[in-house]
């Protein structure tokens, strides 16, 4: 009989783990990002599905996020509303838009997310 292993939509860390909320679009991917960054360093991610499920989770979340990660398959106009936004509302938190700010791939994403920790 196979087993399938669980799709992950988050990962917890310490109580001294930064904090990521990816805006993603898909579950396959959701967990192949999460996993990736969250490999062998001390993080929380949450990941979403969509815009509305994201900003939920933001506002939750409130100053406790470092790092939100906008996902490519987010349009232009929803890559600045989410932009805008973290800007105006948590000015601590860093940005990072993979295909928009860097090349998309995942070396790239990992890189840049580890990089602002």
């Amino acid at each position: 009989m196979e087993t399938k292993e669980k799709l992950v939509s988050q990962v917890i860390g310490s109580e001294k783990a930064k904090t990521v909320v990816l805006f993603g679009g898909s579950p396959v991917r959701r967990d192949e990002i999460i996993r990736l960054i969250s490999e062998g360093v001390d993080l929380t991610v949450y990941g979403t599905l969509n815009e509305e499920e994201g900003m939920e989770k933001l506002k939750e979340l409130d100053n406790k996020v470092d790092i939100v990660l906008i996902g490519g398959r987010y349009t232009p106009s929803q890559r600045k509303r989410i932009s805008r936004w973290v800007t105006e509302n948590l000015p601590k938190a860093k940005l990072s838009r993979p295909g928009f700010d860097y090349p998309y791939s995942n070396d790239e994403i990992r890189k840049d997310i580890v990089g602002k920790l």
